[in-house]
């Protein structure tokens, strides 16, 4: 099964420096996964947790999920229903997500856990380790 997870965010940076470390293991897992910025910078940031870049303007086929950092849940009408994910890190994570951090510049180690929202149509379906397929409808 053909595991893919398309995401959409402000910025490369925001991706790897609140889920990177997420990413870097449903990778390690087997996913496809896909994030849109506005601006293609710290691309090999992102390589490095092995997320392909997509420019915004190509469609994720069925959508995308957005990445929310704040730490209270999205408001109401910003995407969709929001899922809170809480992961802690595997070690080969942790690892890979120090990297990208300095790739990016921003420095320091990888922290253990991770919280974030995603938002979007589909995105109950998501949580720690299950194998879905996240292509969602909606806009991106």
């Amino acid at each position: 099964m053909l595991v893919r997870l398309d995401l959409r965010a402000s910025s490369a940076e925001e991706v790897v420096g609140g889920a990177g470390g997420w990413l870097c293991d449903r990778v390690r897992q087997g996913w496809t996964v896909t994030v849109a910025v506005p601006t293609a910078s710290q691309t090999r940031a992102l390589s490095i947790l092995g997320v392909a870049l997509r420019h915004p303007s190509d469609e994720a086929p069925g959508g995308a999920l957005s990445l929310v950092l704040s730490g209270s849940e999205p408001e109401p009408g910003t995407g969709g229903p929001g899922r809170h994910i809480q992961h802690r890190l595997s070690s080969a994570a942790r690892a890979f997500k120090t990297h990208a951090l300095a790739a990016a510049d921003l420095g320091g180690p990888a922290a253990g856990e991770e919280s974030f929202w995603l938002t979007g149509p589909m995105a109950g379906l998501v949580d720690e380790t299950a194998a879905v397929d996240l292509s969602v409808s909606g806009q991106p």
